[in-house]
């Protein structure tokens, strides 16, 4: 009995590690998806990405900047594929975290059809959202200025995440 469940604890080993090592893509395969405007403003720049692999674990990112020129407004996407990106472990274990400070706001949303992870920064009016579009795929949004959860939830309502979500494998 230990010998077939040692077996079998070993199957299960190797079939999540195959996992992780095949989930992610390489990130140049992305950039075509990236919207030109997002609330209104335009890429700031190129974007830029890694592909990364460490301890038999493989992830990508690509990241890029939206900006007002002589605004402090901007928006900054970043699309992260891999069971093992360190953004997907931290979404994982703050999932079901809720916290609200005087200075602070920490919850779960749902963004269309999306369980997101948001962050609303008050005192430096600004605010993270973290959308999980698959099990191995991620949005994150950082938004400034940024005062109220309904309008970060709104620049998010208004990406191509099905896109995203097809997509970014």
């Amino acid at each position: 009995m230990r010998l077939t469940g040692r077996i079998i604890m070993g199957v299960c080993a190797a079939m999540v590690l195959m996992t992780a090592v095949a989930g992610a893509k390489d990130y140049k395969a992305w950039k075509p998806l990236l919207p030109e405007k997002v609330a209104g403003m335009s890429r700031s720049g190129e974007p830029d990405g890694m592909n990364m692999e460490s301890n038999g674990q493989k992830w990508s990112m690509l990241h890029q900047r939206y900006a007002d020129d002589g605004s402090d407004k901007s928006v900054e996407l970043t699309l992260i594929s891999g069971a093992g990106a360190p953004f997907m472990v931290n979404f994982q274990m703050m999932s079901k975290m809720e916290m609200e400070t005087e200075d602070q706001v920490i919850k779960t949303v749902e963004v269309s059809t999306y369980k997101g992870l948001i962050n609303l920064e008050k005192t430096k009016k600004s605010g993270t959202l973290m959308i999980a579009l698959t099990d191995e795929t991620m949005l994150v949004m950082e938004v400034a200025p940024a005062t109220q959860e309904k309008d970060i939830i709104a620049v998010a309502e208004d990406l191509p995440l099905d896109k995203f979500a097809s997509e970014v494998k």
